[in-house]
């Protein structure tokens, strides 16, 4: 019998072994069979949602047409973003808005004022509907106006275990959390990839959804896609907490034991 007790244990060890690997990888249900190497598997992926305008966003907005004076072939601005102020936080790192960072600022009630158009609404709008809106209200005053419009401010925040958690902004508006995380620096070997909390606002409340990476059905999610100003949160292992702790007492057994011996010595130089 106790021949066999060192091939159980190292069995044991094999097995838990085998388990925390599969717990750190990603899309474990994607099989790895040859065919898969030639020809790929179909993952079925969410349907991506265009996100919309909403109060204190910050919209970049061009209003272009051709001068006439200039024989047809230059563009003339004629309506342009002016400067935002303010801090955005981006990888634990403060990013001051300057006058390189402009934009109009929606306000509470959905709107924002252009110069020379007015007030328009533009809260529950995608950025698509916003200019042809713009377009349809600048026909009435320029001639074949061109109408550019873009979110400054699709910001996503990642927070826990990650290698920089942080508030990053984004260029584009079909982010996934796949990118999120990327931008984040991925998670560390003590985050739950199993356990991936997206917080998103949805009519004035707080709505939670969790995901989990080590299945490629996350895909399919609709919370895959991420909305402007959504939390992703990453949770650590309940060994994190442990390993943090015994790291606590650690340093405090070390301080306590440095500071017995200063005692020790100042006690001995004042004899």
């Amino acid at each position: 019998m106790k021949n066999y007790v060192p091939l159980f244990l190292t069995v044991c060890i094999l097995a838990a072994s085998c388990t925390n690997y599969k717990k750190l990888t990603y899309f474990n249900n994607v099989s790895d069979s040859s065919s898969v190497y030639k020809k790929g598997e179909a993952i079925p992926l969410a349907v991506y949602s265009p996100v919309t305008v909403k109060a204190d966003d910050i919209l970049s907005i061009m209003v272009t047409t051709i001068d006439p004076a200039a024989g047809g072939t230059d563009a003339i601005n004629l309506i342009s973003q002016p400067p935002m102020k303010g801090n955005v936080s981006s990888g634990n790192q403060q990013q001051a808005f300057n006058n390189n960072t402009q934009g109009f600022l929606v306000d509470k009630s959905g709107n924002i004022e252009l110069p020379v158009l007015g007030t328009i609404h533009a809260e529950g709008l995608t950025t698509i509907e916003l200019k042809n809106t713009i377009k349809e209200k600048a026909r009435q005053y320029f001639k074949d106006p061109t109408v550019n419009v873009r979110l400054l401010n699709f910001r996503v925040t990642v927070l826990g275990e990650v290698a920089r958690p942080g508030t990053y902004n984004f260029s584009n508006e079909r982010v996934s959390v796949l990118d999120a995380l990327g931008m984040a620096g991925d998670l560390t070997v003590y985050g739950k990839r199993d356990n991936v909390m997206v917080v998103r606002e949805v009519d004035n409340t707080k709505k939670a959804m969790r995901l989990n990476l080590n299945d490629a059905g996350i895909m399919s999610s609709p919370y895959f896609y991420l909305q402007q100003n959504d939390v992703v949160y990453i949770e650590p292992v309940k060994n994190r907490a442990v390993q943090s702790d015994a790291s606590a007492s650690r340093t405090i057994s070390i301080v306590t034991g440095a500071a017995s011996v200063l005692a020790v010595i100042i006690a001995a130089l004042l004899r």
